[in-house]
């Protein structure tokens, strides 16, 4: 088996260093080896490639994707989404072009700056395999696709082609009220859920992508930041959402931040950090702890109220944040 590790580090371009993508691979359980330059920063237009993310998709390749951000705001400069793979041989090996292991950049999709105009925000995108030839991306951004508005919304763009150049979908909303909701949606993680047909065949159909928000949902939970999620099973054609994935999100009043979910089957869990005490569970000093919370998804299922991750919460004073969760694969 063989995971990878994506980063970003300081490039020499030029004159000037600019953030490029770099990977580690790790073989069989083994250390990690060292870092190389997989993706260099776009010289022609003078960008940071900023905040990836990697996932394995068909045929063994690391689908890696990032924000390419213009190091200049001023206007004309552009700001992407951009996507390329990447196998783990050259990287294991030091083959190849530093800078050039990955395949060619494919642009998802870009903001121009305008002049005397605020650039929208586009930032912190996932990607993930849904099996067969097809790849998901999601990302962050208070750019107005589909009279959104300039609140911060959650974003997809699908590939049915492999990722091919010019296969992307144009983005489009995953919340269903994203024209009528007015919090900030941001810190986006996504699930892709394996599920088994008559044949034996791993089918990765379901998609499930969570996101921490301030919008109250028409009054139903209030303007505290809680954790929402939305559902697809069609591939991206649709989805179903948003709903609390914090069953106290109607009575709490302690934000919830920096969900991240994990999935297995369709059994799903999902931790973040929040400051409610749980009446007393996690303490009263008002200090960041985790809580986990777990679903299956079938029809009319809930999550579970959230529950601290750790058994020391009540009387800790330190902060814990930013889990980040994963199967095994072994159930």
């Amino acid at each position: 088996s063989v995971a990878m590790f994506v980063y970003t580090n300081s490039t020499l371009v030029g004159t000037a260093y600019q953030l490029g993508v770099w990977a580690s691979v790790q073989q069989r359980g083994g250390e990690f080896g060292a870092g190389v330059l997989a993706v260099a920063p776009p010289s022609v237009d003078a960008q940071h490639l900023m905040f990836p993310h990697v996932t394995v998709g068909k045929y063994g390749r690391f689908w890696i994707v990032a924000e390419a951000r213009a190091t200049s705001q001023t206007a004309g400069r552009p700001n992407s989404i951009v996507a390329c793979w990447i196998k783990a041989t050259p990287v294991l090996g030091g083959a190849g072009v530093p800078g050039q292991l990955c395949s060619p950049l494919v642009i998802l999709h870009t903001i121009v700056s305008e002049l005397n105009k605020p650039t929208p925000t586009m930032t912190n995108p996932k990607i993930g395999w849904l099996g067969a030839s097809t790849i998901m991306v999601i990302w962050q951004t208070s750019e107005d696709i589909a009279d959104t508005g300039t609140d911060t919304d959650i974003v997809f763009s699908v590939s049915h082609q492999n990722g091919a150049a010019k296969s992307w979908s144009s983005p489009a909303p995953v919340s269903t009220n994203a024209k009528q909701d007015q919090g900030e949606d941001i810190n986006a993680q996504m699930a892709v859920v394996s599920r088994t047909d008559l044949g034996n065949t791993t089918l990765r159909s379901m998609v499930v992508v969570v996101w921490e928000s301030t919008d109250s949902l028409q009054d139903m939970i209030g303007t505290d930041s809680d954790i929402l999620f939305a559902v697809t099973v069609d591939m991206g054609v649709k989805f179903v959402g948003p709903l609390p994935a914090n069953a106290n999100a109607v009575l709490d009043s302690t934000p919830d931040t920096n969900p991240s979910i994990s999935c297995l089957g369709e059994a799903c869990m999902l931790a973040w950090a929040t400051t409610n005490p749980l009446g007393g569970r996690m303490g009263s000093n008002g200090d960041w702890d985790i809580v986990t919370s777990y679903i299956t998804l079938v029809p009319g299922a809930t999550w579970s109220n959230p529950e601290p991750m750790s058994t020391n919460a009540a009387v800790d004073l330190f902060e814990d944040e930013y889990p980040f969760v994963h199967s095994d694969g072994e159930g």
